[in-house]
């Protein structure tokens, strides 16, 4: 049902109190638009089906698809309610997905150089959830994924040289609490969201050296199988003034093991990307088996909410960074011995179909680690595998 509105009137006949509900049925078709147009060369469309179905237990089948030259996705899922005293759903789902980084990739006037990395992704399972409280998620989940990662090890190819291929076939299945009251989808400024995560994964990799660097050409087969213990929270506080003030921690600690070389390691690693910006580059700095991370937001808010000036930092600690061997493995450092940083400016306007908004990053460990952009719409990805 699309809303239910609640009316209590005084009754000085009786001192009670008359309720009056008007209930709005929901269309049983829905069409959603969405999407992020940028100056940078991110562009992305969404369109979205949304079929629903009413009956004892209320359920809604959707169809998703993301199309743009970095970001690719379709999504089917199923979704039923159950009418239970806790409320209950299952949703069985299936998702490919395709993220394509360019070796340029600064504005949407540059030219852009072929891709040095394309991920794929696709997988397929069912996740249930129960209600804990107003604002809690209680989740399990269990998928079967495949991922498909094309790359060089340098950025020193040329058009006849042929990628690096890792293939890895896996199954994932995980236990998340979540309470969430964040008051937007993207550059909240209000509530809070707390989430905990358990999540296993174990599958067998076979990777395939390209031409590049003077390896075997013959495939490597390696099994994998570890944890991944996750907790997250994001909190603002002065939620009705003009100055708010919020904060972002996030804790990582897994068996992450070392896959076949240094890029096909780090493509999977666990990665801390806190803004809608960073969500959209391939940072290697900021992937590691165990981190810490956190920062601190200032957020000046006027007209009604409308215009926000947002000012981030944060710190990324890796317990140990995973680095590049000599052969284009993968080696750790030394404990605690390499930070990154990332700071972000915005202005922000929340128009009636979306936000606008001008940036500023700088991101270590970019070639160019400054980044300015102009932005509409959401920098939102289909659900993956690990989430």
């Amino acid at each position: 049902m699309a809303g239910l509105h609640p009316k209590a009137t005084y009754n000085p006949l009786n001192g009670n109190y008359d309720l009056e509900l008007l209930v709005k049925r929901e269309k049983k078709l829905d069409v959603r638009f969405g999407g992020i147009f940028s100056s940078r060369p991110i562009n992305t469309g969404m369109v979205g089906l949304r079929y629903n179905i009413f009956g004892r237990a209320s359920a809604r089948l959707e169809a998703l698809s993301y199309f743009g030259k970095f970001y690719a996705a379709g999504q089917a899922k199923l979704r039923i309610d159950f009418s239970t005293n806790i409320p209950l759903y299952v949703e069985p789902a299936f998702t490919i997905h395709r993220w394509d980084h360019f070796s340029s990739f600064t504005t949407f006037f540059d030219e852009v150089r072929p891709s040095y990395i394309v991920l794929r992704e696709s997988w397929g399972g069912v996740s249930t959830g129960l209600s804990v409280g107003n604002k809690g998620l209680l989740r399990y989940d269990f998928k079967y994924a495949q991922s498909r990662d094309s790359y060089y090890q340098s950025l020193e190819w040329s058009a006849t040289d042929t990628a690096d291929v890792t293939e890895f076939n896996y199954v994932t299945t995980g236990l998340m609490l979540e309470r969430n009251s964040l008051n937007r989808k993207q550059h909240a400024n209000a509530g809070e969201c707390l989430k905990a995560e358990l999540r296993y994964f174990g599958g067998n990799e076979v990777t395939t050296p390209g031409t590049v660097g003077e390896t075997s050409r013959e495939p490597i087969g390696h099994h994998h199988e570890w944890l991944v213990a996750k907790v997250t929270l994001d909190k603002y506080f002065l939620p009705r003034g003009v100055f708010k003030f919020g904060f972002l921690l996030e804790g990582v600690y897994s068996g992450y093991p070392f896959f076949s070389n240094y890029t096909a390691t780090v493509a999977r690693a666990p990665v801390f990307q806190p803004t809608p910006e960073s969500k959209t580059y391939f940072l290697e700095d900021f992937r590691a088996s165990q981190y810490a991370a956190g920062g601190v937001r200032t957020i000046i808010a006027v007209a009604k909410n409308k215009f926000d000036l947002r000012l981030e930092g944060y710190v990324f600690q890796p317990y140990k960074k995973i680095q590049r061997s000599e052969d284009d493995g993968s080696t750790e450092g030394t404990a605690i011995s390499d930070r990154y940083f990332l700071a972000s400016g915005s202005l922000i306007y929340q128009s009636p179909i979306g936000p606008v908004w001008f940036n500023t990053s700088y991101i270590d460990g970019l070639p160019n680690p400054w980044a300015v952009s102009l932005n509409f719409g959401y920098v939102i990805f289909a659900q993956r595998a690990q989430e």
